[in-house]
Formats: C-alpha cells, structure tokens, sequence
C-alpha cells in the first residue's frame, strides 16, 4: 500500500480530506481524543516555529542536520517522539520538506503474507510492568540473547521490532509479528502468593493392558490454549505450572499434510507408526484426522455475537486493548453480509453493538474502541444476553456463534463451575457453537474456560499477542468459526496377538468410556473447516515385558475369541455428527503391523513427536526421561518441513528457550 505522510498536514487543516483521514485514523484504532491530543500539540509546536522563524532566517536546519534527525526519528519508530526535537521537525515540515516518507515511523509498511495480513511487529508493547510483576533475571537475558542469535530454521531472519504500538496510523492492515520474538513479550508472575491461575490436575494416562482392555476411546481435541500460554511462561523465563500442560493442544497447536479421501465423509484418517524413540524396542502410533474444507460451509454468511469481559480484572493491557486489535483482525476477514453483535459483561451485562453488518466498520470500531474495563465479574449474566441474541439472528445453514473472551475471573452471579457449564451446555442445544478466547495472567482461570468450551460445543484458545490473534482470526478462521463435524469420537482397537499394552499420550480429559463410543447421547468434541487432530500411542509389542497391575484370573473364564486379520496391529473406527443432525455416522481404518526406523519414518509423526516430547518433558514425565531439550530440537528441526506461517519455528523456537530456562 502507499503510505500516507499527512498527519502534520492534517494538524494544521491543510488536507482536503480532513474528515476521512480522521476516520481512518479511527479505523486504525485511534480515539476521537488522543488523535486531537496531538494534532494540537502539532499545532501549538508550529506556531511557536513559524514565530522563531519570522525572526531569524538562521534557524533553518542545513540538509545534513535534517538528514541526521530524520535517521534518528525512523530509528526511533515512535511518531510522538518525533514532534519532541524541541520543535525542528515542525520546522521542516513548514519549511516544505517531508518529515515523513517511505519509511516514517508514523506509517511503516506492512509486510504481506503470501496467506494474509503478516508483517513483523511483535504488536501490543511490553509496557510498564505491572505492580508485582517481576522481570526474568539478568542471567536468563543474557542466555536468552545468545539463543536466539542463533538460527531458528527460517524464523530468525523474520524477527524484527517496529515499534511500540498495537497499530500503526492509518495502516491499511493489522501488524502482525514473527514468531519467536527475541525478548519476553509477557511478564510473568512470580509471585506464588499474588498469583491466582487455576489448572485442573491432570491424572498422566498409565499403559494399558490390552488383554484386559482392548478399546481406547477418547473425544478429538481441536483447542490450542495450552500451547500459547505454555510460549507465555517461556517467553516470561519461567517454566509454565505442570497441569496447564495438556499435551495434546501442544500436538493439535499445528497442521499436518494429511493426504485424506473425503467422498464418502467429510473427516480422513491417516495411519503411520515407528520405532519408539522414547523406549527401545516399542513403537509409536500416529492417528491423524483431517476434515474437509467444504464450499458451501466456508462462504455460508456468519452471525457472530462477541460476548467480552470487560470487569476490572480485564484492565491490563495484555488483555481488553490485545483483545481490540484481536477481533480487528477479524472483523477484516468477514464478509459485507456477515452480522456483528457485541454483548458485555462487568457487575451487569448488555448490548453495546446491536447486530451489524461487517461492511459498517466504522460503527463497528467506534463501538470496539468505547469499551473500558471496570466493575465486578458476571459472566452467567452475558451468556444469557449473547445467546438469546444469538438466537435472534440465527442463519440456517449459515454460521451462527458465540465468541466469549474473558481472563475466566467470574465472581458474580453463577460463578460456580457447575452452574456456568450447565448455562452453557443448555444454550449448545440450539446449534450455537461457542469459541472462548482466554487472555491475561494472575488471575488466569484456564480450569473454568476450558470446561466451558468443551460442553459448549465450542473450541479455546489463548491469545498472548498479536501474532497469537492472527493464527486464529486470520490464517485458522475457518477452522475456528465453521464447525464440519460436531461430537467426534475415536475408538482404538488393538490386536491382542501383536500388542502387549498401549499408552495414550495427552487426552487424559478428553478419555471416554468404550460404550461412550456408540451412545449419541454423549458430547464429544467438535472439528472445524479444514482442521487436523492428532493423537500418539507408545505401544508394547507382544511379548516384551512391562509390569502393569494385575487382576485376578476369572474364576468362569471368558467365551472371546481372537478374529480377524493377524497381521492387522490395530483399527480405528471414528464417530461423528454432521452439524445440524443428532444421529452419528461410523466409519473406520485398518493399520497394518511393520518394523520402521523412527529417522526414517513419517515425516508428520516425527513433528507430532518432537512436540508431544517438549509437552512431556516440560510435566516432568518419565517417558521422555532419556531425551534432552537438544534432542527433541533436532527431532524438530529434521521434521519441519513446509512452514509456511513459522509456527514450526515457533515451537523449535520454544524448545530452545526451554532449555535455558529448565536448568
């Protein structure tokens, strides 16, 4: 786009288009106020210049001294800052000569993603520590400088600063950065005594015998919160709490080039397994679903409900003002007949944005950019109000969506666990679908947010900057917003004469009862346009020896008798429901047994591994005990493959910092 230098020209009324450069300066997120704050101070600056000028022609600026200003100016990448050279800068912009060019610090060019709106600004600014938050040691800095030195696959050649504000004036897109930012873009909490996040406990999954169970069933998995605010701990120098560590959002956090037939259904499996390389001798089992990215669901019109927390505990600038610029990214992606509804939540709740076309972005922003956070917390209250108008605007066929964004602090009105979640779930019943979007720290409430998006039909997220928000507003939006496939189970059987015993890696709350499998009545989870869910076992060959528990020998022996294929290792048979049905279709896959080096095996289940490995090692669990931080690394750098968006970066990236930080 062709950057626009105009703001000083706008400061003193010299534009034609006075009215819609305001507005775009709106459209940027700026407020009425701050953009009149400092046209006048522009103002008062030149004519205090044009009177010094009016007197002595000596304070003309020569060019090197104007070359010289302008290069610390764009050095400083703060448009403010510029206007404070006791006034030289207005100068030469009286004078005639443009202060702000190609590469003003007002209005820096974006860099365009070959998928969407990239560019590399790390986005919302570190800021002012909070009160009690502590900065990583000088120890962790200096180890952390020269990590990242180092190369990240593609990664390090994106990293770069531009500057301190969530957007820039009147760019005509959202910045976004690069992953894997040098330095820690999230101050965490030390503090043990202020710091009141709540993780449910997580009970590791033990090997199984398959002789005494030969069904694994668990929920597909499509939430991606853990992996971001695991890179919010790391990025912070800290190692993140064991029980926010859910190893499969670690694995599902990215795509896999599954190669899936969908003629006959809208999900694939992919099958693939090698030699163990957490345990000599075993294997490892790589299932991997894939939906379809169907045509008429992608296009179908969207009515969206934006239910936003604006309490007092959302009054941090990592969470209402990253919140803002969040849905702008969003909100840019939408098309002219979409529907926009913003409900908000404090002490009461209400309607701030009746439903409203996307095209009017405007009205939109302006509503956005009004929200301040302030009061107590009662969120059953906004559920209510965003579900019922919701309800009013329902589109058939179309995309119809609840979008909560909340820290997860309720403390007014149903503030239990049980009652929200059961608000929820009965709201889910009129195929409204939930996304719950968590922010913040200290208070952080991952335990509530996470059951809420699981009974809601929903999927969770946790946005720890920008470049957070345009994974999942931009590059994932359709998997986020368009559901293919609702209550989706998958149910493992293993063959008893080829397997000993089985481990399913992560999914400890995501596990189901073998009956659950073909009981339509129970709530599964839900997959979006597009999506890729992953799941790993380490398997026990049969006849290695393992000690599992025993149960006692039946005294009335069993009437099961051994069938099918010998050389089948095992099946998978998934589940699942089409969007606005409530009876299940079945279909399943056979994998058959065979002997592969893992270094030699399948390029997908090597990455998936490389990430459940960081999962694993960051819980402290015994499975990976034999595996170094440079291990899991360079399982990760010799799987990257195609990454196209840097996420694999990211978690290489993540991998290193862990390392410095676990010692």
């Amino acid at each position: 786009m062709q950057l626009k230098p105009e703001f000083t020209a706008y400061a003193l009324g010299e534009l034609e288009n006075q009215e819609e450069f305001k507005l775009k300066l709106i459209d940027a997120g700026y407020s009425e106020e701050e953009i009149e704050a400092e046209a006048q101070k522009i103002r008062e600056l030149g004519a205090k210049v044009s009177e010094e000028f009016k007197k002595d022609e000596s304070l003309r600026l020569s060019v090197n001294l104007r070359e010289s200003l302008f290069h610390k100016s764009t050095k400083r990448m703060n448009w403010i800052k510029v206007f404070g050279f006791t006034g030289a800068a207005a100068l030469v912009t009286i004078t005639g000569v443009k202060l702000f060019n190609q590469e003003s610090p007002v209005l820096y060019k974006n860099k365009v993603h070959s998928e969407g709106i990239i560019s590399e600004d790390r986005g919302i600014p570190e800021g002012p520590r909070a009160k009690g938050q502590m900065k990583p040691s000088k120890a962790y800095r200096t180890k952390k400088k020269k990590l990242v030195s180092g190369s990240v696959g593609g990664g390090s050649a994106r990293r770069a600063q531009f500057g301190n504000r969530a957007s820039s004036i009147v760019a005509d897109e959202i910045a976004i950065p690069s992953p894997g930012s040098p330095y820690p873009s999230v101050p965490v909490e030390k503090s043990k005594k202020s710091n009141r996040e709540a993780y449910d406990k997580i009970d590791v999954n033990p090997y199984v015998s398959v002789s005494e169970s030969p069904l694994s069933t668990f929920s597909v998995d499509v939430d991606t919160a853990s992996y971001s605010n695991m890179r919010r701990f790391l990025e912070g120098g800290n190692l993140p709490p064991k029980d926010s560590i859910r190893v499969e959002e670690i694995v599902n956090y990215f795509h896999y080039d599954y190669k899936m037939d969908y003629s006959k259904h809208p999900i694939g499996i992919d099958l693939a397994l090698s030699q163990s390389p957490w345990t000599e001798g075993r294997k490892i089992i790589r299932i991997g679903l894939q939906t379809d990215l169907p045509k008429d669901l992608v296009k179908a019109h969207k009515n969206l409900v934006f239910l936003l927390d604006v309490s007092g505990s959302m009054n941090d600038y990592k969470k209402l003002p990253l919140l803002k610029e969040s849905l702008k990214i969003l909100l840019k992606k939408l098309g002219e007949k979409d529907t926009i509804s913003i409900v908000v939540y404090a002490g009461a709740s209400g309607v701030v944005l009746e439903p409203t076309p996307a095209s009017e972005r405007l009205k939109i922003l302006k509503a956005l950019e009004g929200l301040n956070a302030g009061g107590s917390t009662n969120g059953g209250a906004g559920i209510e109000v965003a579900y019922k108008l919701a309800k009013q605007g329902f589109i058939k066929n179309g995309v119809n969506r609840v979008i909560l964004a909340t820290d997860g602090d309720f403390n007014v009105g149903a503030t239990s666990q049980s009652s929200l979640i059961d608000l929820v779930e009965e709201k889910a019943r009129d195929d409204i679908f939930l996304t719950v979007v968590g922010l913040g720290m200290g208070n952080y409430q991952d335990s509530m947010l996470e059951k809420l998006s699981n009974r809601g039909n929903g999927n969770y997220a946790y946005i720890d900057s920008i470049f957070e928000a345009n994974k999942l507003f931009n590059t994932d939006l359709e998997k986020n917003l368009v559901t293919v496939a609702k209550d989706v189970k998958v149910q493992v059987e293993f063959n008893p004469s080829k397997v000993e015993a089985y481990r399913l890696i992560g999914y400890e709350n995501r596990k189901l009862a073998a009956r659950d499998f073909n009981d339509d009545k129970k709530d599964a989870g839900e997959m979006g346009a597009g999506h890729s869910v992953t799941a790993l076992y380490e398997i026990v060959p049969k006849g290695q020896k393992i000690e599992l528990p025993k149960i006692d020998k039946l005294k009335y022996g069993t009437e099961v008798e051994a069938k099918g294929n010998s050389e089948d290792l095992l099946t998978v048979k998934v589940r699942y429901k089409k969007p606005a049905e409530t009876k299940s279709l079945k279909f399943e896959k056979v994998l058959t047994d065979a002997n592969i080096k893992f270094d030699k095996s399948n390029q997908e289940l090597r990455f998936a591994t490389a990430a459940a490995s960081l999962a694993l090692k960051l819980r402290g669990d015994k499975l990976v005990k034999n595996l170094s931080y440079r291990d899991i690394e360079s399982i990760a750098k010799d799987a990257r493959g195609s990454d196209i968006h840097g996420y694999r970066d990211d978690l290489i990236h993540l991998i290193q910092l862990s390392k410095s930080v676990d010692k």
